[in-house]
């Protein structure tokens, strides 16, 4: 069994089936994994925010291993520049930081959708 198998079971299913009745609990079951998710993201970047300046091998090789993690995040989720992708993880491992500019990226959707393209979405 992989990890993945016992965060599913502990997390219960978290695709709507199109039934009120089951979907509220799927839902519910769907934040608890965003949660989970978002404490999984703010644990890599740690490792590479404690680790880039280090002199030794073997820590500045595991930041760099949580970096490329952090860059094809980013690039999945089509943030349309570094900065905001920067901005993004800020956000996520300081959220009570008063540099928080996730409220100023708030009119963008995950993930990236350009603005011609949102009446699409709705």
């Amino acid at each position: 069994m992989e990890l993945i198998d016992v965060i599913k079971r502990l997390t219960g299913p978290i695709n709507p089936v199109g039934d009120s009745s089951i979907d509220s609990d799927r839902a519910a079951n769907l934040i608890e994994m965003i949660k989970l998710s978002n404490q999984i993201i703010q644990e890599i970047h740690a490792v590479y925010f404690d680790n880039i300046s280090s002199y030794e091998g073997s820590r500045i090789h595991a930041a760099k291993i949580s970096k490329e993690y952090l860059d094809t995040l980013c690039r999945t989720c089509e943030y349309p520049s570094k900065e905001d992708c920067e901005v993004f993880f800020d956000a996520i491992t300081n959220p009570r930081s008063p540099s928080n500019e996730l409220k100023a990226m708030k009119d963008r959707t995950l993930p990236h959708v350009p603005q011609s393209d949102r009446s699409k979405t709705k």
